[in-house]
């Protein structure tokens, strides 16, 4: 007689692997265009498009047929250095990575997300630096530190309920990840949120 079969296992799919998106991005656009030095809005406008359409896997939207190619793109950023290499270098890191779509880096379009929203913060756009601090923890979504880095902007503007919702993903993803440094501070920013609310 053969021993009765166990019931197999159910394996719940982690949140932290569940698509994630930034609340209202489209709406949110608007501010990059209201608070970014107007020589530089359009440009910051396009990267932060771009970055979100590849990290929905929204291929047509990141290098659609009626605009340049990435790549011309990358050509003037590095042309234009000298203007605001804040800005330039991590624009033309977003236009060479996404020059061939399939081969970029998700590590390096975080990265140059995390230097436009430095960017910004320093030329007073500190609602154009969240998005993209939102942004990088879009494009890694593996990453613990993104997570904790958006929801701790967020906390700093009072949006708690965002707030929590990316901190606890941080708390999550750097548990499955062993990322026990992020994992900590993220769970210290969430009992700093308790008691809160938006308002």
């Amino acid at each position: 007689m053969e021993p009765p079969r166990r019931p197999a296992a159910r394996v719940e799919q982690p949140d932290f692997a569940l698509p994630i998106s930034i609340e209202g991005a489209e709406l949110q656009e608007s501010v990059i265009a209201s608070e970014v030095p107007a020589e530089h809005a359009l440009t910051v406008l396009r990267a932060y498009r771009i970055v979100l359409a590849w990290a929905q896997g929204d291929e047509a939207a990141v290098a659609p047929p009626d605009v340049e190619e990435p790549a011309r793109w990358e050509e003037e950023a590095l042309e234009r250095m000298e203007e605001a290499p804040g800005l330039w270098a991590p624009v033309a890191v977003i236009a060479g990575e996404l020059a061939n779509l399939s081969g970029a880096d998700p590590k390096h379009l975080a990265r140059a997300c995390l230097a436009i929203s430095e960017w910004a913060l320093g030329s007073e756009a500190p609602a154009s630096a969240l998005l993209f601090v939102e942004a990088a923890a879009l494009v890694r979504p593996e990453d613990a530190r993104c997570a904790y880095l958006a929801g701790g902007m967020l906390q700093q503007r009072g949006r708690v309920r965002e707030a929590e919702r990316w901190l606890r993903r941080a708390v999550r993803v750097a548990a499955a990840s062993g990322d026990k440094e992020a994992g900590s501070l993220a769970a210290g920013a969430l009992d700093g949120l308790s008691g809160r609310s938006d308002g």
